[in-house]
């Protein structure tokens, strides 16, 4: 297999509101230290910046998000929704170009995320070897 298809096979986990970014192995991926540590430390500015997008009150596409988030906790006991799987292609330059996403079962929340997301400047461009898409997992949990 090669080092992109074992890319492609892991996800990064993005904690919405906890601040904490980890890239946990998933079954039969490989193991992590198979991944270059280049391509792990960009997945986890690219997380890092998502959660600030994703955290900006000034932004009304983040706070509909939140504000449904915490709806839809409330009225399912607790249960925040499914974790959103996102795959994002980054341009040379950086920019987020491309995005697919699983769906968080509202179109609204979907759009918002998207908005969210979606043709933004990361702070860095990725490495010219790093496959892409890259693959984040979005808890979407309320603190």
């Amino acid at each position: 297999m090669t080092a992109g298809a074992r890319w492609r096979r892991w996800l990064s986990r993005l904690m919405f509101w906890g601040g904490v970014v980890s890239v946990p192995a998933l079954a039969g991926a490989a193991p992590q230290s198979d991944i270059p540590p280049h391509w792990m430390s960009y997945a986890h500015l690219v997380g890092n910046q998502f959660q600030v997008w994703l955290h900006d009150t000034d932004n009304a596409d983040a706070v509909l998000l939140h504000d449904w988030i915490e709806r839809y906790t409330l009225a399912h006991e607790g249960q925040p929704p499914a974790p959103v799987v996102v795959r994002a292609s980054v341009s040379a330059a950086g920019e987020v170009t491309t995005l697919q996403m699983s769906s968080t079962g509202n179109p609204n929340a979907d759009q918002w995320l998207d908005a969210l997301l979606r043709g933004r400047q990361l702070t860095e461009a990725p490495p010219r070897d790093m496959p892409q898409p890259l693959v984040l997992r979005l808890n979407l949990a309320a603190p």
